[in-house]
């Protein structure tokens, strides 16, 4: 109510200093606008801040190397292998010459023979069946997109390599898989294979290889072939990867 109040005397007050000239209401208008400024105005409070408690002026910049940012945010190449742990059967080291073994008379001296614990060993298993599989899989595009190589001649003959493993921890058996390659090549009568090196129309290479990515999280091979000439030049080229199943000796 005061504040309406004043309010409103300020401004007839006003209106009568305008219109009328009169001195001591325009006086009296501006008392009421500074009492009314004074009560409900409230004055602008300023904050200041030293800066000895400023953490801003304390704060240093951080350099960031660009190149160690992308190192780090890169996905890392995931690389699993294939291993067993094995242990042999214990065996019984040979008596000495003065040692007796009980032949069941009862009168032999029967000495207690040590028995050799064998501690368990990590191996990489021979897993032909991988390299079969993948051999399967590049023998039937190989029939396919060599149609017009042996289609124009019968009996080439096809010098086939034996295979170049890459990596040293690589299950044993990819020579099952160049047998394997080289038994259809003479069931489907395309190519004749030959022996002798001096003597081929064709070669084919094999190589093997660990393909690792940073996506799988099981053991994968790749297996890959090559047709090439009498002269070097490549014909062709087949790629087949062949993975492990996960908690299974199937491979996919």
């Amino acid at each position: 109510m005061k504040k309406t109040f004043l309010y409103g005397m300020a401004v007839v007050l006003s209106a009568c200093s305008t219109h009328h000239g009169c001195v001591e209401c325009a006086n009296k208008a501006d008392m009421f606008i500074y009492d009314m400024a004074e009560q409900y105005i409230q004055p602008e409070v300023q904050v200041t801040v030293s800066e000895a408690s400023c953490p801003c002026q304390n704060f240093e910049p951080v350099e960031v190397d660009p190149c160690k940012c992308s190192l780090s945010s890169s996905q890392e190449v995931l690389r699993p292998r294939i291993r067993e742990i094995v242990t042999e059967q214990p065996r019984r080291n040979c008596p000495a010459q003065n040692q007796k073994i009980n032949c069941g008379c009862g009168e032999c001296n029967v000495s207690v023979l040590p028995v050799v614990q064998n501690e368990p060993a990590e191996i990489v298993p021979a897993m032909p069946e991988a390299y079969e599989l993948a051999a399967s899989r590049a023998f039937n595009r190989f029939v396919k997109d060599t149609f017009d190589v042996y289609k124009q001649q019968p009996n080439l003959l096809l010098y086939v390599k034996s295979a170049s493993v890459q990596d040293d921890d690589l299950p044993d058996g990819v020579s099952k898989g160049v047998a394997l390659f080289k038994d259809q090549v003479l069931a489907s009568r395309t190519f004749a294979l030959t022996d002798d090196k001096n003597k081929k129309d064709y070669v084919l290479d094999t190589h093997v290889q660990w393909f690792d990515t940073p996506s799988k999280t099981v053991p994968a091979i790749k297996y890959v072939i090559t047709l090439s000439d009498n002269k070097g030049k490549v014909i062709n080229e087949w790629v087949e990867i062949v993975k492990k199943a996960e908690n299974y000796q199937k491979w996919l």
